[in-house]
């Protein structure tokens, strides 16, 4: 008999011996026969343990039955667990136990590690953040006070070497122009009271006023003046606080000098007439160094914009789509390459679509050229007998502008733009594909205001669908051929005179389809 047949047997020789001995007769009922086995624990297995664990009494042979069937199956069921399939299937359960326990813990080991780098692109896109705002902070800066102040001064001092370039070929007794400054800053001298003395266009107006030469010149020193000390008045809160003395004692001689200069007196003011009032020439200084230094910000924190983006994981394939806004975008691209932009564009042959926005306007007419670009067509529009105020977002764009269209280009943003039934026409020559679909209608609202009662616009724009940054990293607004036309007319303050499709060279000498319009304001 097996082990567990004897554990049985035990188990039920000590539940009977813990009961009191009764009489075989009379140990079970008068109607059960029993039938007490024959056989007997073996010696070995009563050797095994002490006697007193086992039954005295004979085993009844209906149990000693089960026990021998189940002693069997214990048998059956041993030789079954050695055959080797058994413990290949064996083998295999604890392979994909252990299989399961490693996966649980990679899983484990994964989730941390997705942690981490979720706290680490975490970090770096607050970083990403941070030193985006600080660039359009500093574009922002850049944009409407350094780049007009810096663009205003040096056509100022362009304009003031001119005249006394102009004194001093006529009068060369009388003043004298230096290589370069004295050790009081003086490049200009006069000669009076025996001795050369320092310069002062304040003092010395009404003598340029008799110079017939130097005397128109003056009036666009006003005008500059007039730039600047707007630029000042609405965003002096741009500049650094060490700029604030400079710029109040500029305003203080602009109002001095548009008086003098209203006054239009011919006798001479005495040197140091005026104790206070004059130019105070550090402010040149101060303006060329913030502005070499918000570029060298923009620069710098652009560099680190890109070296984080390349770090942060992206979803999309467009990732510059999530970096700086639209305009900052632009800006950065004309700062760097104003040069290479107006060298490919100022010599475009437009006349064709001038001669089509031309005709629609009165002879000697005023225009706007609404992101002047090069200067190409502002010169274009003056030599035809238009006065034509020009204006570009960009300072670097508007320097180059000037020097090309012989007039000064204003440095203003479409969404600065103030005028009021001002202008015959407005070109809007390849400008209007920099404003985000969003902006636009207000853009033209903005240009209907401008526009004198049945003043013409003319548009055009790089036929495509939605809106991206190009290669060269520039913003760019795509329209199809019917778009436009139906955003022209929600406006609700046109009427589209003429429409058409050209296939032109564009800035960066790719050939494309370009859309033109040509609008009347109702």
């Amino acid at each position: 008999m097996g082990v567990l047949a004897w554990a049985l047997v035990c188990l039920t020789a000590q539940a009977q011996s813990s009961t009191p001995n009764v009489p075989q007769s009379t140990s079970v009922a008068p109607s059960t026969t029993v039938i007490w086995a024959k056989t007997t624990p073996t010696p070995s297995a009563l050797s095994a343990s002490s006697s007193s664990h086992f039954p005295t009494n004979p085993i009844p042979i209906e149990l000693a039955e089960r026990f021998a069937k189940i002693d069997a199956s214990i048998a059956q069921l041993s030789a079954t667990w050695r055959h080797p399939v058994i413990w290949a299937a064996i083998i295999a359960g604890i392979a994909a136990l252990y299989g399961q326990f490693v996966s649980a813990k990679n899983a484990r080991e994964q989730s941390k590690q997705e942690a981490e780098a979720a706290l680490n692109q975490a970090e770096q896109e607050a970083r990403f953040r941070q030193i985006e705002k600080i660039i359009e902070f500093r574009v922002k800066q850049l944009e409407r006070f350094y780049g007009p102040m810096h663009a205003y001064l040096e056509q100022s001092k362009a304009i003031y070497i001119k005249i006394n370039s102009i004194l001093a070929k006529t009068e060369p007794d009388k003043y004298r122009e230096l290589e370069k400054s004295d050790p009081l800053g003086y490049r200009f001298l006069i000669f009076e009271g025996g001795s050369w003395k320092g310069f002062r266009l304040l003092d010395r107006l009404p003598d340029v006023y008799r110079n017939e030469e130097a005397a128109p010149l003056v009036d666009r020193v006003i005008e500059i003046g007039a730039a600047i000390s707007k630029t000042i008045s609405k965003n002096s809160g741009l500049a650094d606080r060490h700029l604030m003395g400079a710029l109040g004692e500029y305003s203080a001689h602009y109002e001095i000098l548009k008086s003098v200069y209203k006054r239009k007196e011919r006798e001479a003011y005495p040197p140091g007439w005026h104790t206070i009032g004059y130019y105070p020439r550090r402010l040149n200084k101060l303006i060329d160094q913030g502005y070499r230094a918000v570029n060298r910000d923009i620069n710098a924190y652009s560099n680190a914009l890109h070296e984080l983006l390349e770090k942060i994981p992206h979803s999309t394939d467009e990732p510059k789509d999530v970096s700086l806004s639209p305009s900052a975008y632009n800006s950065a691209y004309y700062m760097h390459n104003a040069s290479i932009f107006v060298d490919a564009t100022k010599d475009v042959d437009m006349d064709d679509l001038r001669s089509r926005f031309i005709a629609t306007l009165p002879s000697q007419g005023h225009i706007l050229d609404a992101g002047c670009g090069s200067g190409r067509d502002t010169r274009a529009f003056i030599l035809s007998g238009f006065t034509v105020t020009a204006i570009d977002a960009s300072p670097e764009i508007a320097s180059l502008a000037t020097e090309i269209a012989g007039v000064s280009c204003k440095v203003e943003s479409f969404e600065e733009m103030s005028y009021d039934k001002v202008f015959d026409g407005i070109w809007a020559c390849a400008s209007l594909l920099h404003i985000p679909k969003s902006e636009v209608t207000n853009i033209l609202n903005r240009f209907a205001n401008a526009l004198k009662p049945n003043g013409v616009l003319y548009v055009s724009l790089k036929e495509g669908e939605g809106e991206n940054i190009s290669d060269d990293g520039r913003f760019f607004s795509y329209y199809d051929f019917s778009e436009f036309r139906k955003i022209l007319e929600k406006t609700g303050r046109y009427e589209i005179m003429d429409s058409w499709k050209q296939e032109s060279e564009d800035s960066s000498r790719h050939k494309r389809n370009f859309l033109n319009y040509l609008a009347k304001r109702r």
